[in-house]
């Protein structure tokens, strides 16, 4: 099922990789509900992990791995799994008490 792809005049030129509809980041992997354009979906999630794992080593001075497993995915092909997948990752930091509603999800995590 091909989702819409967001338009973004101001950058136009930039070539986009992915789009990203929905992430939660946990103590030690990543949701994310991503399309992948053109790039292969290895690739991109490749890209963002290293990414993010030099940003947070950098920060907090510190090497090594920040993720516990090698990517999973799993392809959405309808809209009722697209909607299920968005409200899982939303809801994702409220299952181990990270959370206790989600108004509060970008402030604790």
């Amino acid at each position: 099922m091909p989702l819409p792809k967001e338009q973004d005049d101001q950058q136009e030129s930039a070539i986009r990789h992915c789009f990203i509809y929905a992430w939660c980041l946990m103590g030690n992997h990543i949701h994310l509900l991503i399309q992948e354009n053109d790039e292969p979906i290895g690739d991109s999630m490749k890209r963002i992990a290293s990414s993010y794992v030099y940003y947070y080593n950098h920060k907090y001075d510190r090497i090594g791995h920040l993720f516990q497993e090698r990517f999973k995915s799993q392809p959405v092909e309808s809209w009722d799994y697209f909607f299920t997948l968005l409200r899982y990752i939303h809801q994702n930091p409220m299952k181990p008490h990270l959370v206790a509603d989600l108004k509060d999800c970008g402030q604790t995590i």
